[in-house]
């Protein structure tokens, strides 16, 4: 695989991780749309219910430091693609903040900001509690999600 389907390859997975993170997270949703069609292509992952989008969401990672800049034009381009949207989110994956990231990420709540060595753990207990607020734990135990995001992650280069 060429280096740009690598990239591509791992941002598709990392929308996916988003996607699930997000909607384990909440129940207010009825349906998920991950690569949906919109006017400028800059929304990765919609949640709708009865229709309307709940939230609009765009996924960046990278191996590199995210500049402020580039930041403030992910998330204005996102904003500008899904007008409609009740909420629109940027999520920032990488292992190399900036200063000036962090405290954008910090003042600008619809940064969300994920290290990629927290992201399984954060994925991990969001599942978990899921399973739990579902009553599923009786079906699906502790150790087989737990296999199942080792088995995600391992799909996922990190390569520099």
């Amino acid at each position: 695989m060429s280096n740009g389907g690598e990239v591509g390859s791992r941002g598709y997975i990392f929308q996916s991780i988003v996607a699930l993170m997000d909607c384990l997270g909440r129940c207010d949703w009825d349906e998920i749309k991950v690569e949906p069609k919109t006017d400028q292509d800059k929304v990765d992952i919609q949640l709708y219910s009865n229709g309307a989008i709940l939230s609009a969401i765009q996924v960046k990672s990278s191996v590199n430091a995210f500049k402020k800049s580039d930041a403030q034009k992910y998330l204005d381009a996102a904003r500008n693609d899904a007008p409609d949207a009740k909420e629109v989110y940027l999520y920032l994956i990488t292992d190399k903040y900036t200063e000036s990231i962090k405290q954008y990420a910090h003042n600008e709540p619809d940064v969300k900001e994920y290290p990629f060595e927290h992201l399984e753990d954060v994925c991990k207990g969001k599942l978990l509690d899921y399973v739990d607020r579902a009553g599923l734990s009786e079906d699906i135990t502790a150790s087989n999600l737990i296999l199942i995001y080792k088995t995600l992650f391992a799909t996922v280069i990190l390569n520099s």
